[in-house]
This record gives structure tokens, C-alpha cells and sequence, in this order.
């Protein structure tokens, strides 16, 4: 080799070694990278859920449904457990022969079925059950016919055979239980006469079994037989349903409109609340709304609603019946005639009100034909509209978005700047920074100043570039986490800006590494 091969070939090995680290992992020497590492694009459905937007056009506005308060059905009248005994206690004197299938007792009970102040001619059963309990002390096997001929379904009253085995001995009597579903009879509760309330007649036949053998019946003999209505729900009822004033209130129903609005407040140009009284139920009513009131639990805020509305008395008509029609009342809100706007714009998460219900404010006007479904009841329902052109007092959206990162080489990078390439369809500026999140989700590090992005208003494909230089430990931080939360700030200067289907923020990140790699 000649002298200036020699000399070339030193100078590249002492070049080498001059470059590299000598540590105890063994040579060393950096490299840069650069790789795209998340998309993230904040939208309207960052702070509005979607199946609350309406969009008409290239407008969008926020409608949200809720029912605030629903009449209990069991205010107007509920019928308590019955039970009601059918005793046997022998003859008084003397004794009697009995044969097989003969009669030993039948009894005819018209029952009082307790509804409070309430008088109900009708029903028709959504749920219940009529549960019977026999104790024979008799030595031959009974069969005992209870009826109800009132109480009818698929045209069929209602009838029960029931055979009870033989007591073992006048000391140890047979003991049957058992139930029969009521749901979806009919019964007529106007009684043997059919000019009552309340009232259904029963049939009990008591008779020796057909397979008995003939026995002899004393004043010891003894037999009982008692029935119980359990659990009664009418799905329809008819009579009259009495003079009531049900207080409803304070209470609270929950609004998630703005759940996910993190801070900041707006100011709404306009906005529309319906509030919809249906009575569903045959039975006038007079409505006082006491108070309506939004609260927004983290702000500590209240508003309380002017409208003339409010402590006024509102008439409600009955529903009808045969074709049934309810009865609707509704009351219009909006910026003009309230301060609905005030309500909306604390961001509420509660929605409050106290109201009075009078039933039947004039007594017995239908002559005992008041009726009820179910599923048909008194409500009050709101629907709220707001179309979003607001102005924006730093109203904070944010999104977390998931790194693309491969952490077996975090102990290797010792550099790192990370790229975000933002575009903006808001019609004003944003303002954006970015956190990283500790590995419980909770905030960290704000690793970005307050970056100004001006609105994409010429609908080009520019971009705006920030670039972040990223320390060592937000960069251990970023591979051990794998997440970024960006928050885009919103303030339109005391203007009225509109929000549309367009409007979103689209961000691109990359970031540049420097890699530390090892001869080892």
C-alpha cells in the first residue's frame, strides 16, 4: 500500500472513532428520523353529541328533547293487597251425612276493593294475580269452585277448580297454595247490581269430591278458604278518579346537551324553548308552573325563567275516549317574550322546575266517566332549539388523540420535535395548545405556547405549521403515555359568529427524531 493510501485509511479510522461515543455499550452514532405519528379532526360532535344537531342546509342548530316531569298514575288511585277469608266452621248442631259431588257450602261475597277516594266501574288488568289459600281439615278429598262471572277475558269469566286432597287427620290439615294471572281481564266494578263502585261479586262452591267416600260432618269440621288480590295494575280504569292537588317538586331533570364543553361560556343571538302539557289522561286539570330554572352543577349557576307563564293557572282539558284523543297545551319561549337565552347560556347540566296539578278542579263534571291508560298519562315535555350563531367567550373544545410510536427505542431517542400541521374551518381565529396526559388520563404537560390559527376562509390546502421542540422527558413521556390531548379555544371578539356543518378543526402531527444507535 502506498504512502498516501496509508495516510487516507489512518485519517478514516481515526475520523471514525474521533465521532464516536465511547461508553460502555460500545460505539455510538446518531440518526435522524421522521414519521407521521397522528390525525385528529375536532368537530361539532366534540362539545354537541350528533343526534342533537339539525342541520338545514349548510346550517346547524341544536334540538334536544327531554321529558321533564310525568303524572304517577298511582296518585289518582292504587288498590292495595285484599284478602278476603271464606271460613267454614261446621254445622252449629247436630251432624250430616255428606256424598261424593255433593254441595257442602256456596257462597256469594260481593268484595270491596279499596282505591282511596277514588270510584272505579272498570278495569281491565295490565298485571296482578288472585292467590288462594285452602286448609282442609276434612278427612275426604274437596273441589272447591271459586268465580269471579264479572271478571272476563277472550269472553270467558273467570272460573277456577281447584282439588284439595284429604286431611290427614282433623290435626293435620292439607294446606294448598296457588295463583291465578289476572293480566288482561276485564272486570266490572259496579257490583251484583251494577249501580256500585268498586265492588265485584264472587261465587264459592265448596262440594265432596266425586272420588270421596261419604263422610259425616260435625261442628268440629272445619275448612278455609281465603283469596288475595296481589299487586293490581290496570291498564285501563274508568269511574271517577275524586278532587286531587298534586305538588310536584322541586325537582330536577338532567340536561346533557353541554357535557362536553370543558370551559368557557357563549352568548346566543337567539333560541326556542316548547313546553308541551299532554294529559293523556280523561280528566280535566289546572297546570301552575311555580318556577323553571337550568343549573349548571360545576359553575355553581342558576337562572330562574320570566315568562308570564309562571304561578299563572292553566287550564287543561281532559283527554277523550272512544276514539282516544289526548290533550295537548303547549307554551312558546323564545328570546322575545323570555330570557330562555339566560338559561341556555350557563351551559346548564340540570333542568329545575316545581309545578301544582289540581285533578278534577270542577268535581264530578263527567258523571263517573274519567279513564286512564298506562301508558297514557299527564307530561310534560321540552324541546329546545338553538341555532348556533353565537358569540364565543373562550369556549374550550379538546380531543385526546393516540400516538403512533414504537417504544422499544424511547431509551434511544434523545431529540425530538413534533410538526402539527393545523387547518381551520371556524369563521374566527382558534387558539390551540397541546398536553400530554399522564398514564391515568389526567392532565400533564402543556408543551405548546398559545398558537393563533386564522380561519381557512378561501377553501385552499394551506396549512399552518407549528413546531414544537420536545425536552427529553415530555419525549419518555410521549412513548411510556401514547397520547396527546389538543385543546382549540374559541373567542369571536364580541361578535355573532355561525357555527355550520363545515365548521372543525383539522390537525396533522409528525414528528422529527434523533435516534442514539450502538455497536455493542
Amino acid at each position: 500500500m502506498n504512502i498516501v493510501k496509508r495516510f487516507a485509511f489512518i485519517f478514516i479510522i481515526v475520523f471514525f472513532f474521533s465521532n464516536c461515543k465511547k461508553e460502555k455499550r460500545g460505539l455510538s452514532w446518531d440518526s435522524d428520523y421522521s414519521l407521521p405519528i397522528a390525525t385528529t379532526t375536532i368537530t361539532l360532535n366534540n362539545f354537541i353529541a350528533d343526534s342533537l344537531l339539525e342541520n338545514s342546509g349548510n346550517k346547524v342548530g341544536v334540538v334536544y328533547k327531554t321529558t321533564l316531569y310525568e303524572l304517577d298514575k298511582s296518585l289518582l288511585f292504587n288498590i292495595p293487597d285484599t284478602t278476603i277469608l271464606y271460613p267454614y266452621s261446621g254445622i252449629p248442631f247436630g251432624t250430616i251425612n255428606v256424598f261424593p259431588s255433593q254441595v257442602i257450602t256456596e257462597t256469594v261475597q260481593e268484595i270491596q276493593l279499596p282505591t282511596g277516594q277514588a270510584g272505579i266501574s272498570r278495569m281491565i288488568m295490565l298485571s296482578g294475580k288472585l292467590q288462594y289459600t285452602l286448609t282442609n281439615r276434612i278427612t275426604q278429598p274437596l273441589v272447591i269452585v271459586y268465580s269471579i262471572p264479572a271478571a272476563t277475558k277472550n269472553n270467558q269469566s273467570l272460573s277456577v277448580s281447584i282439588n284439595v286432597p284429604a286431611a290427614a287427620s282433623t290435626m293435620v290439615p292439607t294446606v294448598v297454595v296457588d295463583s291465578i294471572d289476572l293480566a288482561g281481564y276485564d272486570i266490572d266494578l259496579t257490583g251484583t247490581a251494577q249501580n256500585s263502585v268498586n265492588k265485584v261479586s264472587s261465587l264459592t262452591t265448596i262440594s265432596l269430591a266425586p272420588n270421596a267416600q261419604q263422610t259425616v260432618l260435625d261442628n268440629t269440621t272445619t275448612f278455609n278458604f281465603s283469596i288475595t288480590f296481589q299487586k293490581l295494575k290496570p291498564y285501563y280504569a274508568r269511574g271517577y278518579f275524586g278532587q286531587s292537588i298534586i305538588n310536584v317538586g322541586p325537582s330536577y331533570s338532567n340536561l346533557d346537551v353541554f357535557k362536553n364543553m370543558k370551559s368557557g361560556s357563549f352568548n346566543l343571538s337567539k333560541a326556542s324553548c316548547a313546553l308541551d302539557i299532554e294529559n293523556g289522561i280523561g280528566v280535566d286539570a289546572k297546570l301552575k308552573i311555580k318556577s323553571i330554572n337550568s343549573t349548571n352543577t360545576n359553575s355553581n349557576k342558576i337562572q330562574n325563567l320570566t315568562h308570564p307563564l309562571i304561578n299563572k293557572y292553566l287550564n287543561i282539558n281532559r283527554a277523550l275516549d272512544n276514539p282516544y284523543q289526548l290533550s295537548n297545551y303547549q307554551i312558546y319561549l323564545d328570546e322575545t317574550n323570555s330570557n330562555i337565552t339566560n338559561l341556555i347560556e350557563i351551559m346548564p347540566n340540570k333542568i329545575g322546575y316545581e309545578m301544582q296539578v289540581e285533578m278534577n278542579p270542577l268535581g264530578n263534571i263527567s258523571n263517573g266517566t274519567d279513564f286512564i291508560y298506562s301508558d297514557k298519562l299527564m307530561s310534560a315535555k321540552m324541546l329546545l332549539r338553538m341555532p348556533l350563531n353565537t358569540k364565543l367567550n373562550e369556549l374550550v373544545l379538546q380531543d385526546t388523540i393516540s400516538l403512533n410510536l414504537d417504544d422499544k427505542f424511547a431509551d434511544e431517542v434523545n431529540y425530538g420535535r413534533l410538526k402539527l400541521y393545523v387547518k381551520n374551518y371556524f369563521k374566527n381565529d382558534v387558539k390551540l395548545n397541546l398536553f400530554t396526559l399522564n398514564s391515568d388520563n389526567t392532565l400533564g404537560t402543556d408543551i405548546s405556547s398559545n398558537n393563533f390559527v386564522t380561519p381557512n376562509l378561501n377553501g385552499s390546502n394551506e396549512k399552518k405549521l407549528i413546531e414544537i421542540v420536545m425536552p427529553t422527558n415530555i419525549i419518555k413521556d410521549l412513548f411510556a403515555n401514547k397520547k396527546l390531548l389538543i385543546k382549540v379555544t374559541l373567542n369571536s371578539n364580541e361578535n355573532y359568529v355561525e357555527i355550520n356543518s363545515d365548521s372543525r378543526i383539522e390537525v396533522q402531527a409528525s414528528a422529527d427524531f434523533t435516534r442514539t444507535n450502538y455497536i455493542k
